[in-house]
């Protein structure tokens, strides 16, 4: 009598099994289902036939067996459409979107796609574990934009507003991009030109935090992050430890200005 079982022609990665067709599942034919006698030995491997409204292929059953992935198709939910791919990952088949950004990871030059987590290098969701950049798409439960996420791929540094700590206060923080392509938050930006301490952020100031590091007492080198209706950006605060003076801006009067730093290091409005 010949066998109603319908054979996909694949094998089990798990087990070595024939995958067969059940329903809108593949399933191992070692797979025994409620024959709880010999489920001991059995092979619990499956996937669907259907990944929201995609029909799985001859081809992208092979790719996703031989290769561990298939290529970008299109998916569909109840409210909109998108692209993806079936990822098989230890045994397991899952569905992965693919939306891509707009800008290219900086440490590989890959495209970099949007998950639900954050900003990620496409080689990870393709199943290249070579680059694992990443940008968290949210920190302090603030989130990041696609903008602030491209601009920290060209070694922008952002600031972020409005955080709370977990005793409820308020604090302002920088994400960066590190030398070995790490993206952090962190409060320090330069070194002040005053003592050995730091600039950090401050919701309302740029301020030294040197205290303890400078020998002849506290470090009170300290400048608002708003001059006269202009907020002065993280470059302006670089310029001025480095070089003694931040570019001419104009003020809310229409007047240019320009912060410097005095013989006593302490920074004046010119």
């Amino acid at each position: 009598m010949k066998s109603s079982i319908k054979y996909t022609g694949e094998f089990c990665p798990k087990c070595g099994g024939r995958l067969s067709y059940q329903g809108q599942k593949i399933v191992c034919e070692n797979n025994y289902g409620k024959d709880y006698e010999r489920r001991n030995l059995a092979c619990d491997f499956m996937l669907y036939t259907n990944y929201y409204g995609h029909s799985v292929t001859k081809k992208e059953l092979t790719e996703l067996l031989h290769n561990g992935r298939t290529d970008i198709v299109d998916f569909k939910s109840k409210t909109s459409q998108f692209k993806g791919l079936l990822r098989l990952t230890d045994n397991s088949v899952k569905m992965v979107p693919y939306n891509p950004c707009g800008f290219t990871c900086p440490q590989c030059g890959s495209e970099m796609v949007r998950t639900r987590s954050g900003y990620t290098c496409s080689k990870h969701i393709l199943g290249d574990d070579s680059c694992q950049f990443y940008i968290p798409g949210t920190v302090a439960e603030r989130k990041i934009t696609e903008k602030e996420a491209k601009d920290i791929t060209e070694g922008k540094l952002i600031i972020l507003d409005d955080l709370h700590d977990e005793k409820g206060s308020l604090y302002s923080t920088i994400l960066k991009m590190n030398q070995n392509f790490k993206v952090r938050p962190t409060q320090k930006i330069c070194k002040c030109p005053a003592c050995t301490g730091y600039i950090t952020i401050s919701p309302h100031t740029y301020c030294c935090t040197g205290a303890m590091h400078n020998d002849k007492g506290n470090c009170q080198f300290v400048i608002g992050r708003n001059i006269e209706g202009y907020d002065l950006a993280i470059k302006d605060i670089i310029d001025l430890c480095m070089t003694g003076s931040t570019s001419f801006f104009v003020n809310s009067k229409g007047q240019k200005r320009r912060v410097l730093i005095d013989e006593n290091m302490k920074p004046y409005i010119y």
